[in-house]
Formats: C-alpha cells, structure tokens, sequence
C-alpha cells in the first residue's frame, strides 16, 4: 500500500472537530512532493525534530508547490534509517545513551579536550577516575561506509567486539545489537530507536575537533 506521511508545524482553526487554516492548506500542497513511503517536512516542522530525527533528515531543496507560484524549502525524513543501522550507543555501566551523529567518521575515547579544542566526538566516562584511565585517550572511530558501519581500532589497550579480540588498526563491521568491550571496564553497545528508550539521552553537536594525527 502507498502511504505518504507528512508533518507541518503552524497555527491552525479549529471547533475541536476539523481543523482549518493556511497551515492545512500548506501540508496539502506538501503532500504533492512526497513520493510513496517518504515522510516530507516543512523546514519548521524539521527544525522542531529532536536531534537523532534532524540527523537522518535530508534537505530536498527548494520545491514550487502544487498550484502555486509559492516554492519553498523540503526535507525527506529517512525512516528506514532509523531501523536498518545503530542510531545510539547505550554504556551498560552507566546507562547513558548517545546518539550517533551523522557524520562519516565518530572518534571515540576518553580525552575530550586538548588545551581547550575539542577531541573525541564520543568521550567516554565512569565513576570510577581509574578505571577511565584504563580506556585509550583516541580508542575508536566508526566510519560510515555506503552499506555499512564500521568499527575501526586506534588503541593497543584490549577492544572486544562480541567477544572476539580486535587488534590494534583492525576493523569490523556492526549492526543493531553488536557489543564493544573496551579495557575490559567500559561496555558500547549499539542499538536502533526501536530497541531502546530514548530516556537519558545525549545528544552530540558537530564541533572542530583534533585528531591523534595532529598532536
């Protein structure tokens, strides 16, 4: 069956039965640019999403609407990206969820600055200082491939993938449900929306950040 999804953000009527207004009349026109099985967003309804939902939203550019010599700009939702791929790392010690940032490559580990400029896009912490030392300050990066995610070891400190050794420069693909041990005292485990409550979430920004390569 043929579904088109669409969701505008605006003032409408109403006398608690139907609804009226420019802002109906606006997701009708809308309506015409989605094809079947997309979700297409106004550019206020997509700056209302939550962050994980912006992540996986792509701009359409700008649209003339049906029957109108109004153009305005679109975003397509992907929402099959939110179950076929790891959307968020869940920290079994801790609980907190991370969302992933939708970028081609997350740098993972425990130094989050160097004289002030930002570092690891995911800095792991504990409770316990000592056993924070215990992961590499660069351990991680999760690369986006055309077809997949990737994990890619930067540390010679012990990284367990599903419990298999992973060495020093080695990588591995990962799916929703795959788990990452690393130094034997912190837990990544990757899952989907769908898998997990979205309760105690963080949500990563994009920002300037130093690699290993530049020190």
């Amino acid at each position: 069956m043929d579904c088109q999804k669409r969701y505008s953000r605006g003032p409408v009527l109403t006398d608690g039965a139907v609804i009226a207004g420019d802002t109906v009349n606006l997701r009708s026109k809308i309506t015409s640019a989605a094809k079947p099985g997309a979700i297409v967003l106004s550019k206020p309804a997509f700056s209302a999403l939550p962050a994980h939902l912006r992540n996986v939203s792509r701009s359409i550019g700008v649209v003339t609407l049906a029957n109108t010599a109004n153009s305005m700009e679109l975003f397509r939702l992907s929402w099959h990206e939110l179950l076929r791929w790891p959307m968020l790392i869940l920290i079994e010690e801790t609980g907190e969820r991370i969302f992933l940032l939708d970028q081609p490559v997350i740098s993972i580990g425990r130094l989050s600055d160097v004289n002030g400029t930002p570092t690891n896009d995911i800095v792991l912490r504990l409770p316990d200082e000592h056993l924070t030392s215990q992961i590499s300050r660069w351990h991680l990066e999760l690369r986006q491939q055309p077809n997949s995610l990737v994990v890619h070891s930067l540390s010679d400190k012990p990284t367990h993938i599903d419990g298999c050794s992973m060495a020093r420069g080695n990588s591995h693909a990962i799916t929703i449900g795959t788990k990452i041990r690393l130094s034997n005292v912190i837990t990544l485990q990757f899952s989907s929306l769908s898998h997990s409550s979205t309760s105690g979430e963080t949500t990563l920004s994009t920002r300037p950040l130093l690699s290993p390569q530049s020190l």
